[in-house]
């Protein structure tokens, strides 16, 4: 080694090795400080991991079978004296007052309340099955069904039976007059039913025709009520 200590020298003489040459190894020392530091920085970081592993685990252990054993032995300690503490208050009933009377008065009013919105509930949802059924029976009923607007003669709703028959499409017949619907034989005795049930309030006629797309016929029996 050097006297600065930074350098290593290896020195071998020419009677060493019986050559007529001396030989020089020399070796720079300067990062072998440098290392040997940052080795002892890491064994002791290593160090410092285990332990605080170490403690960790020690911490959950002692927590689990002492720590919680301590703190529920110490809630059944409370509990205990609590119910010897209200037995030996032996507190007596508070009388009713007006307020009380209120309070229940309320609570009756939203437990009536509460009882009315279900049974509210309850109706719509049995009135809007029972249209359902409705709808269902006028839709595929085999008889053809037709409401008319009497102000204005004009469809306002058919049955799919209606407009199979006639060979056309329901949104095809809703809306138009239903004088046209009837055969062009029939469209005379068509507008004086109407009229005699604008006048009397219904119609009963079994010699009337309706007139398919494809221009056939249709015998039917008129009646309205």
């Amino acid at each position: 080694r050097t006297a600065d200590g930074k350098r290593l020298e290896v020195v071998w003489s020419a009677a060493v090795l019986d050559l007529p040459v001396t030989v020089v190894g020399r070796l720079d020392a300067e990062w072998i400080a440098v290392e040997m530091i940052a080795f002892n920085w890491r064994i002791a970081e290593l160090a410092l991991l285990i332990t605080a592993f170490v403690g960790g685990v020690v911490l959950v252990i002692f927590n689990r079978m002492v720590l919680r054993r301590i703190v529920l032995l110490r809630q059944k300690m409370v509990a205990t004296r609590e119910i010897r503490e209200a037995a030996a208050l032996n507190i007596p009933p508070r009388p009713r007052d007006e307020l009380d009377e209120l309070a229940e008065e309320f609570n009756d009013l939203i437990a009536r309340h509460t009882q009315d919105i279900a049974e509210q509930k309850l109706a719509r949802e049995a009135l809007a099955a029972s249209e359902r059924q409705y709808q269902d029976l006028y839709d595929n009923a085999p008889d053809m069904y037709c409401s008319v607007d009497a102000k204005t003669g004009c469809v306002i709703r058919c049955n799919q039976t209606l407009a199979t028959t006639l060979g056309m499409r329901r949104d095809e017949i809703i809306g138009r007059p239903i004088i046209e619907l009837y055969h062009p034989d029939s469209r005379k005795k068509a507008q004086d039913g109407l009229r005699e049930f604008l006048e009397t309030g219904k119609i009963y006629r079994d010699d009337m025709q309706l007139g398919r797309r494809d221009g056939g016929m249709i015998d039917v029996t008129l009646r309205v009520r």
